[in-house]
């Protein structure tokens, strides 16, 4: 990439919040399947999906930090209300 070529988002992105909420979900649901004995591989799909998505959008603003859409994330997740 150039230094003219904007960077582009993954789509990954828009929905960080909401991933960042999934795996807390899914990994509260693996664990309590895994204590249970029915841990099944969709438990560990919905997860692995939600982990995915949320690691490629956050690796995507640690590379990206003076890009526009990642200042205005940053500054949407450093609310008191994300804290």
């Amino acid at each position: 990439m150039s230094a003219t070529t904007p960077a582009t988002p993954p789509s990954q992105l828009w929905y960080v919040r909401g991933n960042l909420i999934d795996v807390r979900v899914h990994s509260t649901q693996v664990l309590t399947a895994l204590s249970r004995g029915e841990l099944t591989l969709d438990h560990l799909a919905m997860f692995g999906t939600a982990l995915n998505d949320t690691t490629t959008s956050l690796r995507w603003l640690l590379d990206h930090p003076d890009a526009p859409q990642a200042h205005d994330l940053v500054e949407e997740l450093t609310l008191p209300e994300f804290k």
